[in-house]
């Protein structure tokens, strides 16, 4: 069953290949593996990696759907919820003005909101927006570049990023029950 709060990007061709039948594991392999599951799970208890080892927002040029640059590396100094949307996508849809909501409630505090169309064309992308205003940036990623750079492969995806640049939270879909959530992860970076 798929789930409706995300859309593959891009889109799969279905191709109907026969589904292999699972192969049974014999007793003494899952016995070997439970053993060696429990040696190494306290080891992954370890505490979490130091904020300086997560990985950078790539620098990478984008154009506004006005056609102005946008360096995402300006907007070091403030958290930054990063959208990749089509207009094609439903749940990209919804996210949208939900995503505006936030941004209302936090712009004050340092929080931006970067919506990043992967539409084939700007003009669908632009001709949406101008339906459908946003009070925050809307740009155009031409040939997925940047896209590509933060392994999207689901829309919306969506990257909460610390005022240092670092990417902090990854989302793949949209469910507004989950927006108290992200909220939080947003005022506790806003808070650090």
């Amino acid at each position: 069953m798929s789930d409706p709060t995300t859309v593959p990007f891009p889109v799969p061709v279905p191709v109907n290949l026969p589904m292999p039948m699972p192969v049974p594991i014999p007793l003494p392999a899952r016995s070997a593996v439970a053993l060696l599951l429990a040696l190494l799970l306290p080891a992954c208890s370890a505490s979490p990696p130091s904020t300086a080892d997560l990985p950078l927002l790539p620098d990478t040029p984008v154009a506004t759907l006005g056609g102005q640059p946008l360096r995402l590396g300006s907007l070091r100094g403030k958290v930054v919820l990063l959208d990749f949307w089509a207009t094609w996508c439903v749940p990209c849809i919804d996210a949208l003005p939900a995503y505006a909501e936030l941004r209302d409630r936090h712009v004050s505090r340092g929080f931006e909101v970067v919506a990043v169309s992967v539409d084939q064309s700007v003009l669908d992308a632009r001709t949406f927006i101008e339906r459908r205003p946003q009070p925050y940036p809307v740009a155009y990623d031409e040939k997925g570049r940047l896209a590509a750079q933060l392994g999207v492969a689901t829309l919306p995806s969506s990257f909460l990023i610390d005022q240092k640049g670092r990417i902090r939270h990854r989302y793949e879909g949209f469910d507004p029950k989950k927006l108290p959530e992200l909220e939080a992860r947003i005022e506790a970076l806003l808070s650090e």
